[in-house]
């Protein structure tokens, strides 16, 4: 299932009103402290920053930050209401602002629905790939885990966050983003033709417009004039053909890339100093993490094409 990008913040309410029963019930437990509350938002609620630009670990005060999609502003929301409960009703909240989480270390399986990965499928149908001068923060999905653990205090290795609020009250926000960035073009593009992906790269521009031109053809797939490589204008084999306003509105807006690789920065220093997980973040491209997500998703996606 490739996930909706399209939608609207009040698709989300739900999930926004599911958040609130969570911090009335931290705030109700049976305690002499409320219950710790940790809440994963997402660093798309400060990718709409002008460039260049540095997040720091704490809350979003201009509501233009947040990129343009529903799913981001919903993750400001949720941490408005975070912030407000801590510093109205004494939550003992923390807001985890998260980056692009990718593959596992040991065995590389990253869901292949997922913007980036519809990217570099796109690949096996169009043999082209994007060139985007963008710096890639991408973090395992085991380091992730093990960093939220740790902030959390429940894990080894993990700095007490009991002791620590003997001392000041809990930090509000972290971003967990991994702090070792590499290049999508001088990195990732010559490991993916090194991974057996066949593909030439190209400008943002030209990709975009071979997309929207198999975008547009997959609707007239019956005509008997239309001669074009029929794999690219399937969605079933190259689905990045159905988010093409995604793509053009979110993600590849004059170059850039939504996961503030292009001159937003997200501080970690903080959750550095609470997690060693994060602080140890592997490189994905050096350790091979990226050649293993590679070779799982081509053998699944052989299968198909």
């Amino acid at each position: 299932m490739v996930m909706n990008f399209q939608l609207a913040l009040s698709a989300f309410e739900p999930s926004i009103q599911g958040l609130q029963n969570l911090i009335q019930l931290s705030l109700d437990v049976s305690s002499s402290s409320p219950a710790r509350f940790l809440f994963c938002s997402s660093i798309s609620t400060a990718l709409g920053t002008p460039s260049p630009a540095r997040i720091p670990e704490a809350p979003i005060e201009d509501l233009e930050q947040v990129s343009l999609i529903g799913y981001a502003q919903s993750k400001l929301v949720s941490e408005r209401i975070v912030q407000a409960a801590v510093a109205e009703s004494g939550a003992n909240a923390t807001i985890l602002r998260i980056g692009q989480v990718v593959g596992d270390t040991k065995w590389g399986v990253w869901n292949d629905n997922e913007a980036l990965p519809l990217i570099i499928r796109s690949a096996m149908t169009m043999d082209i790939l994007p060139q985007l001068d963008m710096a890639c923060s991408w973090l395992p999905v085991d380091t992730f885990s093990a960093s939220v653990l740790q902030i959390a205090g429940l894990a080894t290795g993990a700095v007490s966050l009991t002791n620590e609020l003997h001392k000041t009250s809990p930090r509000l926000v972290y971003n967990i983003v991994s702090p070792r960035t590499f290049s999508w073009n001088s990195s990732l593009l010559p490991a993916l033709s090194s991974a057996c992906l066949s593909f030439r790269p190209v400008s943002p521009e030209i990709w975009m417009h071979q997309l929207r031109l198999f975008s547009s053809i997959q609707s007239k797939s019956g005509d008997s004039d239309i001669t074009v490589n029929e794999a690219a204008s399937d969605p079933t084999q190259n689905p990045a053909v159905k988010l093409v306003e995604f793509f053009e509105e979110n993600f590849l807006t004059d170059g850039e890339e939504g996961e503030g690789g292009t001159g937003v920065v997200f501080e970690t220093e903080e959750a550095e100093k609470m997690a060693s997980a994060l602080r140890e973040a592997p490189l994905v491209v050096e350790s091979g993490l990226l050649g293993k997500m590679v070779g799982v998703w081509l053998e699944k996606w052989k299968v198909r094409v």
